[in-house]
């Protein structure tokens, strides 16, 4: 939100939200956000999902969506969907997973966007975004995770850093993507990839193997040293260091003027 509010987005405003299923806590944080602003948010997702992502082929993102849109917690408009994975037409999967996954476009009555490249995808899903568009330009163009339509590479999303970025930087970028695109046209591009890197810059910690039972974790409770008790105890420990030190030259300077070294103890 703290990204939104920076560029002056008010109710109405249109957005462009790139989602994937891998992320889908980022997801709903961000569409929360926009629609607690009264911002229009609209979304394209690639649907397939990493390890700990909406990896249930019954429900997926995009069946989530629809469940919150269905209870009015979440007025985003789903605009389209794609595969995802890599060129984002899922290649890599099998035969039975592609199915699954056009089924979940299906049954939520998304247009399924698809590309020969992930170059082409991003032309493909820029166009789509633009096609949904019901003002001149879009105020921010939102990116979540790694979907190679949108970012155009796995690493664009880690040679841009996380936030606001009015302008994209000069970077050697591997290949563009829709997000390039976007920012081509004058758009503020908001980048959201690594949420762990996001948790652990807000002192969040980091998600943990085994997972802890809820209630435990840094999310919830830190182990912090008091800076005041060390600072203490370490001039304590030098001042005995300096006094041992003291004691201990003062008895060398006896022994060297011909004290009796039994008369020192």
């Amino acid at each position: 939100m703290k990204c939104l509010l920076a560029l002056g987005l008010t109710s109405g405003d249109e957005v462009a939200v790139a989602l994937t299923g891998s992320n889908p806590g980022a997801n709903l944080a961000v569409l929360a956000a926009c629609q607690t602003l009264g911002i229009k948010a609209n979304t394209i997702c690639a649907v397939s999902s990493t390890w700990w992502g909406a990896n249930n082929p019954r429900f997926t993102w995009v069946d989530m969506q629809s469940e919150l849109a269905k209870t009015g917690l979440i007025t985003a408009v789903p605009v389209a969907a794609s595969l995802g994975g890599m060129d984002d037409n899922a290649t890599g999967l099998s035969s039975a997973g592609r199915i699954e996954l056009k089924s979940a476009v299906e049954r939520n009555s998304m247009a399924l966007l698809s590309g020969a490249s992930a170059d082409q995808s991003g032309r493909v899903w820029w166009t789509a975004f633009k096609n949904a568009l019901k003002r001149q330009k879009y105020a921010a163009y939102i990116n979540v995770g790694e979907g190679v339509a949108s970012t155009g590479h796995s690493e664009n999303g880690r040679l841009l850093a996380e936030g606001l970025h009015r302008r994209l930087p000069s970077v050697n970028w591997p290949a563009r993507g829709a997000l390039h695109l976007a920012a081509a046209e004058g758009v503020p591009v908001i980048h959201f990839f690594d949420p762990t890197r996001i948790a652990r810059g807000h002192g969040l910690g980091a998600p943990k193997i085994p997972l802890a039972e809820p209630g435990i974790g840094d999310v919830f409770t830190t182990t912090r040293y008091d800076v005041r008790v060390a600072a203490v105890a370490l001039l304590a420990a030098l001042g005995t260091l300096f006094a041992l030190v003291r004691i201990d030259a003062k008895y060398f300077r006896l022994a060297d003027a011909g004290v009796d070294p039994e008369t020192l103890l």
